[in-house]
């Protein structure tokens, strides 16, 4: 009876990993066979649902066996099937230290890469972007509000004058005024 209780409860812990909000793997590591790099594919599941790399759904077609997504061409509006998969390129080179990956050091960036992109899919659900835009709102607001209150009896009733204004410009003085009496002159460098 333990035995079938540990089982049940393993099950339920794999289960209940499996179904966290946004799940990505990895699936391939391929070569571009047009520019020769390397490209780590990736499968994201968002909330239980396959999506592509803009957290749209994607449907399983039952002859190839691949999660795909269709697309409409913005300008020949002709539309397109395409695999539901995230993908990174990679230069042989490391961008950080200009010489050759070292395997673990792609591993570890390969990962690292996956799980940004997990993290902005989770961000860009319509009810995640909105809730991240009113929070950064509120938060703003609360930071504004009180430099606002301190400045305002400073600011409020402020008003200036000027009749001409001067712009130098490769050497030049471009003065002009409120009644077009414009001029241009020679800058005048002082020396000491």
């Amino acid at each position: 009876m333990k035995k079938i209780l540990l089982a049940l409860v393993m099950v339920g812990l794999v289960c209940g990993v499996a179904q966290a909000q946004c799940v990505p793997e990895i699936k391939a590591m391929v070569m571009d066979e047009f520019r020769g790099s390397m490209i780590v594919k990736t499968e994201y599941v968002l909330n239980g649902m396959v999506v592509d790399e803009n957290a749209n759904p994607c449907w399983l077609d039952e002859v190839s066996g691949k999660y795909l997504i269709t697309y409409i061409h913005p300008k020949t509006g002709q539309s397109y099937n395409q695999e539901c998969m995230g993908e990174v390129r990679y230069s042989e080179i490391n961008p950080i230290t200009g010489e050759k990956w070292i395997d673990s050091d792609l591993t570890v960036q390969a990962k690292l890469d996956v799980d940004i992109h997990r993290d902005n899919l989770i961000r860009r659900t319509t009810e995640n972007r909105e809730f991240i835009r009113t929070e950064r709102l509120k938060i703003q607001k609360a930071l504004t509000q009180p430099i606002i209150d301190k400045v305002k009896a400073n600011l409020i009733g402020y008003t200036s004058s000027s009749s001409e204004v001067t712009d130098t410009f490769k050497g030049k003085d471009i003065k002009v005024t409120y009644d077009q009496k414009n001029t241009v002159t020679d800058t005048i460098l002082a020396v000491e």
